[in-house]
């Protein structure tokens, strides 16, 4: 009997479908299953693939022999950049140790004030919740896990690799456009993604991967995507499933 071909994603938080009400509704469901309404079963291997993360390389490493994949799609996240918290400036100033104990404190913190947002949370402290970021924020400043470069490199360093792959078919889906809320937080963030998008796109086509611009996804209303900061609504999830199946059959 022939082997089942195998569908890798290294995905995020979100393409996980953990926050969705069903997970086959998060794209790489979607896009297996569209893969086998084309002929066959196929098998899915889904992963949460962070390339600033200590021993990325090694993990996909392990990830690809484990798996065989006939497909692979890297769903790229500028989360380490985009994302700044006051943990990560302390962190940088006072040591990993104690920006860990202060991400701690924190996360202590908004669960006991609901963090600001929940809907069983009293308006006094969602106030208290709002007012301490803010104050945090303001006095201690803020910075992202990952600078521009390190981003760049990382991601880089995981293209050319999987460039190596070659019995596996290779797709790369840029990062997302972020929710207006991020983008007032980090005002760079957009200009580093447009920038990002553009260099990968050409490393993608260098390399002969295909790859899967998500600007498409700015033809409505940004923040409808999401179901909060970061994780799409099940009608996006939808999209990305649609645009990723046209560029697996664009043998172009």
């Amino acid at each position: 009997m022939p082997a089942v071909p195998n569908l890798l994603v290294l995905g995020t938080s979100d393409s996980d479908g953990s926050q969705l009400a069903r997970r086959e509704l998060a794209w790489p469901w979607l896009v297996a299953q569209s893969l086998e309404t084309a002929g066959s079963a196929w098998a899915l291997t889904h992963t949460r693939y962070y390339a600033t993360a200590p021993g990325a390389l090694g993990y996909l490493e392990r990830q690809l022999g484990a798996s065989a994949p006939d497909v692979v799609i890297l769903s790229v996240t500028l989360y380490a950049y985009s994302m700044r918290t006051v943990a990560n400036r302390i962190r940088h100033v006072a040591g990993k140790r104690a920006g860990d104990w202060a991400e701690a404190r924190f996360r202590w913190f908004d669960a006991q004030t609901g963090s600001g947002q929940a809907a069983d949370a009293t308006d006094r402290a969602s106030r208290l919740n709002r007012s301490a970021h803010w104050f945090a924020r303001r006095v201690l400043g803020t910075a992202p896990e990952a600078s521009t470069r390190e981003v760049w490199d990382a991601y880089r360093a995981t293209v050319e690799r999987l460039a190596r792959e070659e019995n596996a078919r290779v797709i790369v889906i840029g990062s997302f456009p972020f929710t207006g809320a991020i983008e007032r937080e980090n005002a760079k963030a957009r200009s580093f993604q447009l920038t990002f998008n553009a260099r990968m796109r050409g490393l993608c086509r260098e390399r002969r991967i295909g790859w899967v611009d998500p600007e498409f996804m700015r033809d409505s209303d940004v923040d409808a995507l999401y179901s909060d900061a970061l994780h799409f609504t099940a009608a996006a999830h939808q999209r990305v499933a649609d645009a990723v199946h046209s560029a697996l059959e664009d043998r172009g």
